[in-house]
């Protein structure tokens, strides 16, 4: 008895020496970063290819074996000012596959994603009422595809301008003598639903649209005119037909209302293109080359009078 005891211990304890402890590195928590970058020329506008550093995007992420999102909406903004926009909450990579990236700026914005199996369908983006001194440029990324989720790169993101900028400049070749007082751009559209097709290069439609009723007030303080074309006002707009300006303005001192001036023969405004309208005055000094009837005989003849 005491010997079959013996060799079931003997069995439990050569059983245990066969078995092996592995760890196994998952590469611990990488956060997922950006650099920022858009491609059009488009204050809240953005001006040239460099993204503003006070910046906010909303990016949607899917793995490349998923059908949902793999983390929810979430704000990146460069809040350590080195270049590199990371979220709030900090995302993290996965310890494998890829992932894809879409975007849209402002953060602030509505927007939706739809998925299919490792792909972003659509993005959907609402912009209510922007007829407001500090407009929004609404911007959407192209596509970040198949980011590998064992490198831990910074992703370098592109966005591309949603709406269309309208300038406005004025010049003339007499300095001094014309002031602008008001400028109105009528009957624009500053709300809808933008719905991009993620891609390498994303495609966008306003597949809604607000009402083409928010007249824009460029111009409300008197400002002169110079001799070199300068720029008095710009404004941002959803896509669609161009539609006119409205112009007061005093010629040494005198106010006039311009007739409204028609930009609808230009055709429509279209995304991401901005549009320098120049207005020049010029004047004409009023002059006269004056000169007198000469007295005449009456008809018929006054008759002589003798005294």
């Amino acid at each position: 008895m005491k010997k079959m005891m013996f060799l079931a211990v003997a069995a439990v304890v050569a059983l245990s020496s066969c078995v092996k402890s592995e760890s196994v590195d998952l590469g611990g928590k990488q956060a997922i970063a950006f650099k920022a970058f858009n491609e059009v020329n488009g204050r809240a506008i953005v001006e040239g290819t460099g993204y503003p550093t006070d910046g906010e995007f909303k990016v949607f992420a899917i793995h490349s074996t998923g059908s949902d999102a793999y983390f929810e909406p979430t704000t990146f903004g460069d809040g350590n000012s080195d270049g590199e926009w990371s979220g709030d909450p900090a995302r993290y990579w996965p310890t494998f596959g890829t992932l894809d990236f879409a975007a849209y700026h402002p953060a602030s914005l509505a927007g939706s994603a739809t998925y299919g199996t490792g792909v972003i369908n659509n993005v959907v983006v609402t912009l209510a009422d922007n007829n407001k001194a500090e407009q929004d440029d609404v911007m959407f990324s192209n596509l970040v595809n198949d980011a590998n989720c064992t490198s831990h790169a910074t992703q370098a993101i592109v966005f591309n301008h949603a709406l269309a900028q309208i300038e406005v400049h004025v010049v003339t070749d007499q300095a001094g003598l014309f002031e602008v007082t008001g400028l109105t751009l009528n009957n624009t559209i500053q709300d809808g639903t933008l719905t991009v097709t993620p891609a390498a290069t994303s495609t966008a439609d306003w597949t809604t649209k607000g009402t083409a009723d928010n007249d824009m007030t460029l111009v409300s303080v008197a400002t002169a005119v110079p001799i070199s074309a300068t720029e008095i006002a710009s404004v941002l707009v959803v896509p669609g037909a161009q539609t006119s300006l409205d112009l007061q303005y005093t010629i040494g001192g005198t106010p006039m209302t311009h007739p409204t001036i028609n930009l609808t023969a230009n055709g429509n405004w279209e995304m991401g293109k901005k549009y320098i309208y120049t207005i020049s005055f010029g004047a004409h000094e009023i002059e006269f080359t004056p000169s007198v009837v000469n007295w005449t005989a009456p008809t018929p003849a006054m008759p002589d009078t003798n005294i």
